[in-house]
């Protein structure tokens, strides 16, 4: 197997699959690891199994969030610390909070995605949860991916790698269900469900490369998604993620 010299392990046990299918592929996943050290923030879900196994780990004291800013704020330690490699278990979000962490602090190390969220579809995804046994370290490539660089009156909020979306909502998880999400609340830490309202007026223009896609005087719009994925397979039968994510056809 491969040895990574320095790895942070971290994982968003609130995901989609659920903290009791989480827990079950960590034992499987820590014991494939081998590296010089394996940095794992104390108190938490992946923190409990690596003692209850007997896997050594460098721990990295932080006050212990299920939110994403406690990804950011996990991922931002563990690279203060020289990790080479991120393995993040979660889903997209979860994933692509790591990246933009990781950006944020110079783009050196490398993140290893283990989906275990709703849809698992984005290119962070190296391998889904369930498929995790046929993972071979052995055979490991780095592969590049697109990205949508978000501005906001000018000013960067991050970038996004499976779709921007222009809405009060995206759909994400609670208590194991498939719900629309507060957009603006899941900043806060907080999951709350809500109902969807136009967010575009009837003067809204939506312009793709220069060229007009859409106009709201012609057809009201409700939501908008632009997407960086160049391949529609994995969006396939997806409604949210497929059917109104037109970017890669």
């Amino acid at each position: 197997m491969t040895r990574f010299e320095r790895v942070g392990l971290i994982v968003h046990p609130a995901a989609g699959r659920g903290e009791g299918a989480i827990r079950e592929l960590l034992p499987v996943l820590l014991a494939t690891i081998k590296a010089e050290a394996v940095f794992i923030v104390t108190g938490t879900l992946e923190a409990e199994i690596a003692e209850e196994i007997g896997i050594r780990f460098t721990p990295v004291e932080l006050p212990f969030s299920r939110d994403f800013s406690g990804i950011t704020s996990a991922s931002g330690a563990m690279i203060s610390r020289g990790v080479d490699t991120i393995v993040g278990v979660g889903g997209d979000g979860t994933l692509c909070a790591i990246a933009n962490s990781i950006i944020a602090h110079g783009g050196k190390a490398r993140l290893i995605g283990i989906g275990a969220g709703s849809s698992n579809v984005g290119p962070l995804v190296a391998i889904r949860g369930e498929d995790l046994k046929k993972l071979d370290l052995e055979h490991l490539t780095e592969q590049a991916v697109h990205g949508v660089a978000v501005t906001v009156n000018k000013a960067f909020k991050g970038i996004a790698f499976n779709d921007v979306t222009f809405s009060n909502i995206f759909f994400g998880t609670k208590d194991g269900k498939r719900v629309d999400l507060d957009a603006y609340a899941i900043f806060d830490g907080v999951r709350r469900e809500v109902e969807p309202h136009p967010v575009c007026g009837e003067t809204t223009k939506v312009y793709k490369n220069g060229r007009l896609m859409i106009d709201a005087s012609v057809t009201p719009i409700e939501q908008i998604i632009a997407s960086p994925i160049n391949n529609p397979l994995p969006y396939s039968g997806k409604a949210v993620s497929g059917l109104l994510c037109w970017g890669p056809y």
